[in-house]
């Protein structure tokens, strides 16, 4: 009986634990007008609406990307207009495993970003 309550025990703990990966994803809007972030790190795009001088900051899933090398792109628009604000390529990473964090803050053409673990 031991046994079996241990057994279940251990059982509620594998079953409590959550094994995605994530990046922690904060994006700061310092325009006046909302934006659309793309972010695209080989199979997995994700999107996200920024309110005009509004934040994001979200986990972003990556369990299911593919085990390759490549790089962070990050693309930039007006979410209203859809014109391209800011296009990058940046950094690069290997076998799929990412950083822990991406921060990213813009205003007009001007942005900057950071990857970290």
């Amino acid at each position: 009986m031991k046994l079996f309550a241990t057994l279940i025990g251990i059982s509620i703990v594998f079953l409590a634990c959550d094994i995605n990966q994530y990046t922690k994803v904060y994006i700061d809007n310092q325009n006046s007008f909302p934006i659309e972030v793309n972010l695209k790190t080989n199979n997995i795009d994700t999107r996200y609406i920024v309110a005009a001088n509004g934040t994001i900051d979200t986990l972003r899933k990556f369990t299911d990307i593919t085990r390759e090398d490549g790089q962070w792109e990050i693309i930039v628009s007006n979410a209203d207009t859809k014109q391209l604000i800011n296009q990058h390529k940046h950094g690069k990473f290997f076998k799929g495993e990412l950083a822990n964090q991406f921060s990213m803050k813009t205003k007009g053409a001007y942005f900057e970003f950071s990857v970290d673990n």
